[in-house]
């Protein structure tokens, strides 16, 4: 007959079904075993990755925080170039204005060939397109 049950049980008065019941337990608590083994193996590597995302995370945080510093001061480095660069064309503007640049060169006193020579030469120096 056909051995449905490990220790011949299901055949009435035969013999020839061995007992492999307890073949049957081993094996399948070895794998249950191996299976536990894994399970905790792969709850303390999940332990360890969250550990060392954690640890990722606050050092992230604080490189964050520094940057947000950096960030506030550079702002602020900017703000006051800008102003300082703002006040200095409006006292260039004032001294142009007031003819201050003009009376310093004694442009006055140069004939108008030489006023047309001397901003000639400043042209080119400054490499003024369309001159």
């Amino acid at each position: 007959g056909v051995c449905d049950c490990c220790d011949g049980s299901d055949e009435f008065q035969s013999h020839a079904c061995p007992n492999t019941c307890v073949e049957l337990a081993k094996a399948d608590m070895e794998v249950a075993q191996r299976a536990a083994v894994q399970r905790a193996e792969r709850e303390e590597s999940g332990q360890k990755a969250a550990e060392e995302r954690r640890a990722r995370q606050a050092e992230a945080r604080g490189h964050l925080s520094a940057s947000a510093t950096e960030l506030e001061a550079a702002l602020a480095a900017k703000t006051t170039a800008e102003a300082t660069e703002a006040a200095r064309k409006a006292d260039r503007t004032r001294r142009l204005a007031a003819g201050e640049v003009a009376h310093a060169l004694q442009l006055d006193r140069l004939s108008e060939l030489s006023q047309g020579v001397a901003l000639a030469r400043l042209t080119l120096a400054k490499q003024v397109r369309g001159a």
